[in-house]
């Protein structure tokens, strides 16, 4: 099984936001986690309302496990309770 989708903001021909939006059409109660190097303008335009946990770039080991550790112990969506 897959508990959580680690995935760029940006990336060649398709956006985090709309991957995420895959997996989880696929699989709902996969936890999804962003993490981008761009500006706040950008991560917001292209995070939309994706009530995705963003990660900015550089970050530390222990942002990263904290990051983590949020978005694996966040609710699972309606859909899937």
């Amino acid at each position: 099984t897959i508990d959580l989708l680690l995935t760029d903001v940006m990336m060649p021909g398709l956006i985090g936001p709309q991957l995420a939006a895959i997996v989880q059409s696929r699989w709902p109660s996969v936890r999804r986690l962003a993490m981008t190097g761009g500006t706040t303008d950008t991560v917001l335009r292209h995070m939309g309302e994706s009530n995705m946990q963003c990660l900015q770039k550089p970050f530390t080991d222990a942002e990263l496990r904290e990051a983590l550790k949020t978005a694996l112990s966040a609710p699972e969506s309606p859909a899937t309770q």
